[in-house]
């Protein structure tokens, strides 16, 4: 799982826009509403693997990958990586030269690659060895539609059922998500 290092600096749907989504006219309910909000696009961000708003992120791997394949980060879509690391024997952090590695050039893939493979250094640990920083996410205009609308009905589900009525059903919510989603076996 990668470890966020710097939040997104807001949300894709404001607390305003929420509450008439919600047709709540009362601001008895904002600090709720606003955890909801947040709530709902880590839901949607973990169950379609996309980023909504621009993060640092740190996500670490076990090994390299095999032979003219990339790294595959998590969370995407990726607009920049900061750096790669491997910890070296002696436990400290040494970072890759910029020329070791490059970011897929496919917008749609969150993947970085390696110019050369055969020449990458073995990780000093088994598990957790070796780290990739990076920007995931991107502008609130650049949120697909379809996803701010599921972060909508995670909202008004989550809103709902605070007392154990009913909300939207979470098929509604999956068919929306679905475009988004990487298949998982």
């Amino acid at each position: 799982m990668p470890e966020i290092l710097t939040p997104p600096s807001g949300e894709p749907l404001s607390v305003s826009d929420a509450k008439l989504f919600l047709r709540v006219e009362h601001s008895a309910d904002y600090a709720l509403i606003a955890s909801l909000i947040a709530t709902a696009r880590a839901t949607i961000e973990a169950r379609s693997g996309r980023a909504m708003l621009t993060r640092r992120v740190k996500q670490r791997f076990d090994a390299w990958p095999p032979s003219g394949k990339g790294l595959q980060l998590a969370l995407g879509p990726v607009s920049s990586v900061h750096n790669v690391t491997v910890i070296n024997t002696s436990g400290d952090e040494a970072a890759l030269a910029n020329t070791a590695w490059a970011l897929d050039p496919d917008p749609d893939e969150a993947r970085v690659l390696f110019l050369s493979p055969s020449q990458l250094p073995t990780p000093g640990r088994a598990q957790s060895g070796i780290a990739v920083e990076f920007n995931a996410g991107g502008a609130l205009e650049a949120i697909p539609p379809a996803l701010l609308q599921a972060v909508r009905l995670v909202v008004a589900h989550l809103y709902a059922r605070r007392d154990g009525s009913e909300g939207p059903e979470a098929s509604d919510i999956a068919r929306l998500i679905a475009p988004w989603q990487e298949p998982r076996l």
